[in-house]
């Protein structure tokens, strides 16, 4: 099931990009920076920074589907936030 969802998150990011519905470059990781932010969080789960907010906040109820917010949290872990 992990794996599913992982390909799918990787398959959304990917075809948003494409798209052009992720953020510009401009919100890239920067070089040398000590801790990842909302926006590194939001390019790899493949969502907007604004979803990321919502869930790290506490207020994703009704607004975010369980299946993202399951998404955001991970890569959250993973990133060290």
């Amino acid at each position: 099931m992990t794996c599913v969802v992982v390909d799918f998150v990787l398959y959304e990011m990917q075809k948003r990009q494409r798209e052009g519905w992720l953020m510009s470059d401009r919100h890239e990781s920067r070089a040398g920076a000590q801790l990842p932010t909302s926006f590194d969080v939001a390019r790899r789960a493949g969502v907007s920074q604004s979803t990321v907010s919502l869930v790290l906040n506490g207020k994703a109820a009704g607004r975010v589907s369980p299946r993202t917010q399951e998404a955001v949290l991970r890569v959250a872990r993973e990133l060290g936030i």
